[in-house]
């Protein structure tokens, strides 16, 4: 029994020593790791800023605050426009709603008549317009059918 205790003793010193060693590593690694973050932080330190350089700062940030805000605000304007626009029409839906069959028929009768006068004067204008142009051709055609009957006929001997 006296080697079995050797044996555990032996292991426990072992065990102990072990676990003192690897302390001892980590102890390292971690103040190595707070060397290096020192540092780098002592490298990318920011230099202490002359006041100029802090106030031309604050004036170009004041500058892209106030753009930002009158971007915000022509936004918000055109969103106030969009909406009253959209009352306005559902107004108008409203009140189309609320008429009767008959005042509806009416006045489907009135825009359509409208739109079928404006339709008929477009369309008259444009066939008087091709007419003028069928006409301007049809003199065109025959004033060179009969140029190259004088001129171009005689040149190749017929």
């Amino acid at each position: 029994m006296d080697n079995l205790g050797d044996v555990l003793l032996q292991s426990g010193a072992a065990v102990i020593a072990a676990v003192g060693v690897s302390g001892a590593f980590f102890s390292v690694v971690q103040g190595l790791s707070t060397w290096l973050k020192a540092r780098d932080k002592a490298e990318n330190a920011v230099p202490d800023r002359s006041l100029d350089s802090k106030l031309s700062d604050l004036q170009m940030a004041a500058k892209a605050a106030s753009r930002l805000a009158s971007e915000v605000e022509l936004e918000i304007q055109a969103q106030v426009a969009a909406a009253e626009k959209a009352k306005e029409d559902a107004e108008r839906a409203t009140v189309l709603a609320a008429l009767s069959a008959k005042e509806r028929d009416a006045i489907a009768g009135l825009v359509r008549e409208q739109t079928e006068a404006g339709v008929d004067a477009v369309g008259k204008r444009d066939r008087r317009r091709q007419l003028i142009n069928n006409v301007v051709f049809f003199v065109a055609g025959v004033a060179a059918s009969v140029l190259v009957t004088l001129f171009v006929r005689p040149l190749w001997g017929g």
